[in-house]
Order: C-alpha cells, then sequence, then structure tokens
C-alpha cells in the first residue's frame, strides 16, 4: 500500500431485514462512517431494455482490512456524483492489510 492513494471518500451500508406485518422481508441498510479508500474503474457498458437505458458500471475499490464489511452489502460514493454500488465479491491481501472490494452499480 503507498500511503496517499486512498484519496476517495465511501460509505459501507450494512444490509438489515426487517420484517413487516404480514411476515415479508423486506432489507434496509443501515450507513456507516465515512472511510478512506482508491476506487478503480474497471468497466462499463450501457444496454437499452423496453425504451430504457441501463448502465453497467464495475468498479473495484480497496480499503483497509480494519473495516467490517460483507458480501451482499453496498457501498456508496461520498465525494463525486454518490454513485451506489453492490459488493458482489471480497479479495482479501494479508500482506498489505487491504481488501479488494469487487463491486457493480445499483440500477434503482
Amino acid at each position: 500500500m503507498i500511503a496517499g492513494r486512498l484519496n476517495d471518500i465511501i460509505a459501507l451500508q450494512e444490509p438489515t431485514v426487517v420484517k413487516d406485518k404480514y411476515g415479508a422481508e423486506n432489507v434496509s441498510y443501515t450507513e456507516g462512517d465515512p472511510i478512506h479508500a482508491e476506487v478503480q474503474w474497471k468497466s462499463g457498458t450501457t444496454n437499452e431494455s423496453a425504451g430504457e437505458f441501463f448502465f453497467t458500471e464495475r468498479i473495484d475499490i480497496l480499503i483497509r482490512d480494519q473495516h467490517r464489511v460483507g458480501v451482499k452489502w453496498r457501498v456508496r460514493q461520498l465525494n463525486g456524483n454518490g454513485n451506489l454500488f453492490h459488493i458482489r465479491a471480497i479479495e482479501p491481501n494479508a500482506t498489505k492489510h487491504m481488501n479488494r472490494l469487487i463491486c457493480e452499480r445499483v440500477n434503482e
């Protein structure tokens, strides 16, 4: 890890399952404190379906391994345009004390 590369600010969102009065499970997200990260853009495509455009974007985010994170969590960029991403996989790097979050943009 090179000091100074963690120049992006993100917030991790932890999913919590909430049951309504009928027993249906809804997922809500609790946003944590802002953390420093390095966002690496990987790829992006645009698809059209039924007159709507969907943008698929994949990014990798490097964070320190001291932050608690899970696979079905979400990440929101706090600097920039505030995009929201699903975490699809986590690749730990024990020698550098970093975790690589492999993310895909949320289309909501």
